[in-house]
């Protein structure tokens, strides 16, 4: 047994939140869902190498009375051995969402911070636009309708950061991951609203031809993920530069015509990311930038030439434009684009794709009621989103929130897909 001094400093909060999401054009109530969130945190009572690690532990139970976001009970593939649920049927599901120590120690190197266990690393400050944030998969259950800190999905790693390095600027660090958990995106299940469904991204079945998918071939045993991130504040300007050797977190859903049937066999495959970031801040802007190249991006073809891939680098970027010269308002421009270095005619996607988003947020009744405005448009297909959310934080514990979700545009487009699954929703949250 663990003696009464194992734990110090220990505290617990517990979130407890509902939401219920109803469809304007299915009719339908898709989902009634109960979330209780504890998370213990503290200072572990026991010394590692003369000093006491940081700790925290957050397990997830969620019941959902709808069960429209779900067709299966069975533990998603996506998962390794070491993450996932540790029990799921259609209408709930429990799960560790997070468990890590940290603790410091002053090294040869500089001051060291090391945290081992399941955790959440955020590289990049793009907002709704995926570019250097991709050291977490996503749940995709609910596309990305949710705020990625509720999507991501953490994975075990060890996060290694050394501080004041020297260098260039000031208070430059390295950070370094070491990721033996080879866990990927959870798409939705097919059949339910949110499952995927644009030719960009899942390959089309010719009627009257029969297909059959294989297992999706994972990484062996002993593979790794790893990246190195450097930082540093030069003249006003936080700088980031980074790489990161990583499978990409949606399988290559490889395709051959085999005996008078479609036969797809689904692969994770792994690609080098180099990325670059920067922000500065002139009196009421704020100026956002993020670069990133990928060796090798996946691309479906027409045809089933290469068995219906076309692999090439892609480099994508996002400017962002942020204004707060406003009473109560943040406002917030951003345009994204991705261009792939060669595009053959039978290759689906466009070589270059471009996106806009726009955000408004404004406060009223001294902070406390909150409206915000966001729009996503994807020129590729002339489709996208908006969004609408108002909140109110009643007092420090309590939280209501009403809002709407519509899609619109060509039903092909990754936006457009989903025009039939427009929602109003309605939540409530309780922190204790």
């Amino acid at each position: 047994m663990l003696a009464s001094d194992t734990f110090a400093d220990i505290s617990l909060d517990t979130t407890l939140r509902s939401e219920l999401a109803y469809g304007l054009n299915r009719h339908g109530v898709s989902k009634v869902r109960t979330t209780l969130e504890p998370e213990l945190s503290g200072v572990l009572g026991i010394s590692l190498a003369g000093e006491q690690p940081d700790f925290l532990i957050k397990p997830r139970f969620s019941l959902d009375l709808a069960d429209d976001l779900t067709t299966r009970t069975d533990r998603p593939e996506s998962y390794s051995s070491l993450n996932g649920p540790t029990w799921e049927t259609r209408h709930g599901r429990a799960e560790l969402v997070e468990a890590w120590l940290e603790a410091e120690w002053d090294t040869v190197a500089g001051p060291t911070a090391v945290r081992l266990g399941k955790q959440q690393v955020v590289w990049g400050q793009a907002d709704s636009l995926r570019v250097l944030d991709v050291v977490n998969p996503l749940n995709y259950r609910e596309w990305t309708l949710s705020d990625y800190e509720d999507i991501r999905i953490p994975t075990w790693m060890a996060n290694i950061e050394i501080a004041d390095i020297g260098g260039p600027g000031e208070d430059a660090s390295l950070q370094w991951l070491i990721i033996p958990d080879m866990t990927f995106n959870e798409l939705a299940d097919a059949g339910s609203p949110f499952a995927v469904t644009s030719p960009e991204l899942v390959p089309r079945p010719q009627p009257g031809v029969p297909v059959v998918v294989h297992d999706t071939q994972r990484p062996g045993r002993g593979h790794l993920e790893t990246g190195l991130r450097w930082s540093s504040f030069v003249q006003g300007w936080d700088l980031a530069a980074l790489m990161f050797y990583h499978y990409q977190d949606n399988p290559v859903l490889y395709r051959s015509f085999d005996e008078g049937r479609i036969a797809v066999s689904p692969e994770y495959q792994r690609t080098l990311l180099y990325g670059l970031s920067a922000s500065n801040a002139f009196a009421d802007w704020v100026v956002r930038l993020e670069l990133a190249y990928s060796t090798r991006n996946a691309v479906l073809r027409e045809d089933l030439v290469d068995q219906g891939i076309y692999t090439t680098g892609e480099m994508t970027s996002v400017l962002g434009l942020d204004y707060q010269g406003l009473d109560n308002w943040f406002l917030s421009y951003q345009f994204y684009q991705s261009t792939l270095n060669n595009r053959p005619a039978a290759v689906i996607r466009k070589q270059t794709t471009v996106r806009h988003t726009l955000l408004g947020r404004r406060d009223f009744w001294n902070d406390t009621l909150e409206l915000e405005l966001k729009g996503l448009h994807n020129q590729d297909y002339n489709d996208g989103m908006l969004r609408a959310k108002l909140s109110w934080d009643v007092d420090d514990s309590w939280r209501l929130w009403t809002g709407a979700d519509l899609f619109y545009g060509d039903d092909d487009g990754p936006f457009g897909q989903f025009r039939e699954q427009d929602r109003l929703v309605l939540g409530a949250e309780i922190t204790f």
